[in-house]
């Protein structure tokens, strides 16, 4: 693979697909590119059989994704800015909605759209290492690829403005103890981590994991999925540019 492509790495092995953001230097930021890459993947995934769960992970050991790629979204005129919302609220609502079990191994930093993309997948499991933040407000616009309805939904109100409005940044005790990841583990334990997920969803009837993750997910879609909010984030954050 060469380019974009090879930005997103995608491998499906023993019955589980791995998806790997490929952009270390950049503390595995995301371009537009790599979302469409993101989005071929899954639908691979989704269209083969063989595939009982889906595993995203971040390469390096700096970052699981730091976001949007700020100097790529900067360039950015309004119709592009709503374009760039659309593209990622299909992306994660696909991994969302999928009827495979998504798992984010966290390590690093899951900042800013990084960690929309984890808060998109089932299951989170983190590194002690990791750390979590939305720094939006800062840069003059809003996580704005579902994450303010999802993070509410999973770790209440309260501690939904502690992180969105003060851009506190959470360490794993705290995101423990807010539900907002579900194991923390340490470096050395990664593979034996991985694979005692693995073997649980590939030795669970697949169909009877479709039925619980459709009751469980519905009503609880992201919220900012009509063309009038899309308007609407892409006229505040073409604001917060200026």
């Amino acid at each position: 693979m060469s380019g974009q492509a090879s930005k997103i790495r995608m491998e499906i092995r023993d019955g589980a697909a791995y998806i790997t953001i490929n952009n270390p230097d950049k503390l595995n930021c995301l371009d537009t590119g790599m979302l469409e890459g993101i989005m071929n993947a899954l639908d691979k995934i989704a269209a083969d059989p063989a595939v009982r769960v889906l595993l995203f992970q971040g390469a390096g050991d700096r970052a699981f994704s730091t976001g949007a790629n700020l100097k790529e979204f900067d360039k950015l005129d309004k119709p592009g800015i709503a374009g760039w919302i659309r593209k990622g609220h299909r992306v994660f609502n696909a991994i969302e909605s999928m009827s495979k079990p998504s798992v984010a191994v966290i390590n690093g930093y899951a900042m800013g759209g990084g960690l929309e993309l984890a808060l998109a997948c089932d299951i989170r499991i983190a590194e002690e290492n990791a750390q979590f933040s939305f720094p939006e407000l800062k840069h003059g616009w809003i996580p704005g690829w579902g994450a303010l309805s999802r993070l509410r939904r999973l770790i209440g109100e309260s501690n939904a403005k502690k992180i969105i409005l003060l851009g506190a940044q959470i360490d794993v005790a705290s995101a423990m103890s807010t539900g907002l990841v579900h194991k923390v583990f340490k470096k050395e334990n990664l593979r034996k981590e991985i694979e005692g997920i693995t073997d649980h969803f590939k030795n669970t009837d697949p169909f009877v994991i479709e039925m619980a993750k459709n009751a469980l997910g519905e009503s609880q879609r992201s919220t900012f999925g009509n063309d009038i909010l899309f308007e609407v984030l892409a006229t505040q954050y073409s604001k917060g540019k200026t």
